[in-house]
């Protein structure tokens, strides 16, 4: 699922088998309240360039990062559930245009470790 340049807001969504990233956001505001992501070549979510994006539930198995949240981002998540991801989450800079990503979740279950670059937050 690719969304750019939007404001959308979405109640359930499940992706199963991209050849990409499952869900990849930019330049828009976005709200998902569950989601449920597999099997996503690269990432299970992509917020990136100037975006906010919201989630009560977000779950995201058998992955290579769960979450990126990149170029001036921001990602705020209720519960968050990684599994079997190579990364549970990766924060960083990646257009120099940019500043880095910011993430704040509530409720984090990863079994894995997790990039915060020096110009992105986490709490």
């Amino acid at each position: 699922i690719d969304m750019d340049f939007s404001k959308i807001k979405i109640f359930s969504a499940k992706v199963n088998k991209s050849g990409n990233d499952c869900m990849g956001m930019s330049f828009g505001q976005y709200v998902v309240n569950n989601l449920d992501l597999l099997n996503c070549k690269d990432n299970g979510i992509s917020v990136g360039e100037k975006s906010k994006f919201e989630s009560i539930d977000l779950l995201v198995r058998n992955s290579e990062n769960a979450l990126t949240v990149k170029d001036s981002s921001i990602a705020n998540i209720e519960n968050f559930n990684s599994i079997n991801n190579n990364f549970c989450f990766r924060l960083y800079n990646k257009k120099k245009e940019f500043d880095g990503g910011a993430l704040k979740v509530n409720n984090l279950n990863c079994d894995t470790t997790y990039f915060i670059d020096k110009t992105s937050t986490y709490n």
